[in-house]
């Protein structure tokens, strides 16, 4: 569960799986257009859990109502 809090932060449930991944993360570079992603700093751990949080907060955050 995401919300955003009212500093404008995302907020989650406490999943420690997803807390490791964020905090063990930096952005690269994704093709010469200015686009970017995101690599994990720790060997063999997994960006999936935070790709997916981004794009179900963007997916929220760009709803049409």
């Amino acid at each position: 569960m995401f919300e955003l809090g009212l500093s404008g932060q995302i907020c989650h449930a406490g999943q420690p799986g997803l807390m490791q991944v964020v905090t063990n993360t930096e952005k690269r570079a994704i093709g010469s257009s200015g686009g970017f992603g995101y690599k994990c700093t720790k060997e063999g751990a997994e960006i999936a859990l935070l790709d997916a949080a981004i794009l179900a907060f963007w997916a929220c955050a760009t709803a049409k109502k």
